[in-house]
């Protein structure tokens, strides 16, 4: 990758705007924030008139259900307009100076890199600025897969994220809420696990689990609420769905897998099973609804493979960027049960991703097509995927491809 010691690695903020003068960023802009009580986070700028390019009212977003309030802030620095790679690729540099530093120049640098490629992951919940692998700058709260080695940061609504791969160095932001919430559960786990294991107890009562550590985090009466039978919990997710994807069936499901619950290491647990090599893959979820949440998840993609394309329209648009990313595709797509589904591509020199949304029928129970649209980017928000519903309003052949 990139030649410097990350270790010695310093950046240097020189170019931060003053909220309080009304120097605002741009519309859609991804900064890091200096909050008025000291603390360092970033978001991306979404003011409440995106067509006033002076407003000053609006908030910076992290995430789904995460954003900054704009009198929240003090000052902003851009993470979009910087290409680090010259710089990176000196093995020799120490300080990267983003703006021209001097001695009246506000200014404040971050240092203490990590690489995920070296098994160097953020704390749960952690929010962090990231030098992304193509060179540029970014801001994300890590999300921690099951099994604690894998992740990624959320940067944006609908878990909109940069992955492993697209990440080279990153080093954490101020705690936030999030993060202290996570901390705190994690004390009184820990806590929890030293009473446990400092307390007298009957070992009998423990004889399937493999030690007394097990106590806490496996709880059989929360994750098999529903009893032992798998097909309780299937039959749950099956009605869930196709509550929206009515033209699920249950032949159409597990074809090359299916879900059991098994004995693992003399524990009792939720495991997904290839059913071409055997391969057991554990299902790490604490609680009967986060199984059932994941069997939904399958059954969803299922019943859209299931489901063949008629029809296809791919909305014209200029340049598109999104944190970092060109918008490539925005395709809506017609299915053989007269259903809509739409897939959304795009990427950077690096990496690329595509999403696939189903449009449920309740987007299409609105009367009209402004109605439509604003039940729509609930699913597929502007912010997140590129196209608003300004974008999107004024296509009258999408319009009419939809029904309206």
């Amino acid at each position: 990758m990139f030649m410097c010691d990350h270790t010695k690695l310093r950046l240097s903020f020189n170019e931060f705007h003053n909220i309080e003068i009304e120097d605002m960023p741009q519309y859609g802009e991804f900064c890091l924030l200096e909050l008025k009580d000291g603390r360092y986070t970033a978001g991306k700028w979404n003011p409440y008139d995106y067509k006033d390019e002076t407003s000053v009212s609006g908030e910076f977003i992290r995430g789904t259900a995460d954003v900054v309030d704009v009198g929240e802030v003090s000052k902003w620095h851009s993470l979009d307009r910087y290409d680090l790679t010259n710089c990176l690729e000196d093995e020799e540099i120490g300080v990267i100076n983003l703006g021209a530093p001097g001695d009246n120049i506000y200014n404040i640098e971050f240092s203490e890199f990590k690489l995920l490629n070296n098994g160097e992951l953020p704390k749960s919940e952690q929010y962090c600025l990231l030098i992304l692998a193509d060179g540029g700058l970014a801001a994300g709260r890590w999300d921690q897969w099951p099994g604690g080695k894998e992740g990624c940061f959320i940067y944006a609504p609908a878990l909109a994220s940069y992955n492993m791969k697209a990440v080279w160095a990153w080093t954490a932001l101020s705690d936030d809420d999030f993060f202290d919430s996570e901390a705190e559960s994690e004390r009184e786990s820990h806590n929890e696990e030293e009473s446990n294991r400092n307390s007298s107890v009957d070992q009998n009562e423990f004889k399937d689990a493999t030690d007394i550590n097990n106590v806490k985090e496996y709880n059989p009466e929360v994750k098999f609420k529903f009893g032992m039978d798998i097909e309780v919990y299937l039959d749950k997710a099956y009605e869930n769905v196709k509550k929206e994807y009515k033209w699920l069936d249950k032949n159409m499901i597990g074809e090359s897998w299916h879900y059991d619950i098994k004995p693992v290491d003399g524990v009792p647990e939720f495991v997904r099973i290839n059913d071409g090599n055997d391969d057991i893959i554990v299902c790490d979820y604490d609680s009967s609804e986060k199984f059932i949440e994941r069997v939904e998840y399958d059954y969803k993609d299922v019943a859209l493979r299931a489901n063949p394309v008629v029809a296809d329209y791919s909305v014209p648009f200029d340049y598109v960027e999104i944190h970092g990313w060109n918008l490539e595709r925005y395709v809506f797509s017609k299915l053989q049960t007269g259903d809509y589904k739409v897939n959304v591509t795009a990427g950077n020199r690096v990496t690329g991703g595509s999403r696939e949304f189903f449009i449920t029928p309740y987007c299409f129970d609105a009367e009209s097509y402004d109605e439509f649209l604003d039940r729509y980017q609930d699913i597929v928000p502007g912010s997140a995927f590129g196209l608003t519903k300004e974008d999107l309003i004024s296509d009258n052949e999408l319009k009419q491809f939809l029904g309206y």
